[in-house]
């Protein structure tokens, strides 16, 4: 996946539509794959998780609405299995104020609604973390 991340700003690949819609059906297929993989026990799950949640970080930024959705999507598939450090280093380096600034001002609605649910999961993850630790 860091090898994919490095041809993220060529635009030869990543310009237009085709390079657009290839991204979305990538970043979907991937939150697929670990969604589905999700019940099994195995600590390469962690990994994967946080290599697409990172992936999927990246282009967090991008111009194209169905990027920026496939992108929360997959973070929104992978909060509930990294571990609570991994969720923390993320908020304290812009993932927060992203999640807050996408849910009231992106301008596809799907976005907003999406970057709603994954600043709640983040909470409740980070809340029940914190429970549990008590």
């Amino acid at each position: 996946l860091f090898s994919f991340l490095q041809t993220r700003n060529d635009e030869s690949i990543w310009a237009g539509p085709i390079g657009e819609k290839f991204l979305t059906e990538f970043l979907k297929t991937l939150s697929i794959m670990l969604y589905c993989a999700r019940t099994y026990p195995s600590p390469a799950l962690r990994v994967f998780a946080a290599d697409l949640f990172d992936l999927a970080w990246s282009f967090h930024d991008a111009k194209c609405s169905e990027v920026r959705y496939s992108a929360l999507m997959a973070m929104a598939t992978c909060v509930s299995m990294v571990p609570l450090e991994f969720i923390i280093s993320r908020a304290s380096h812009g993932l927060s104020s992203f999640l807050n600034h996408c849910s009231a001002f992106d301008e596809n609605a799907d976005c907003r609604r999406l970057a709603s649910l994954v600043g709640g999961s983040i909470s409740d993850v980070m809340g029940q973390t914190l429970i549990e630790r008590a």
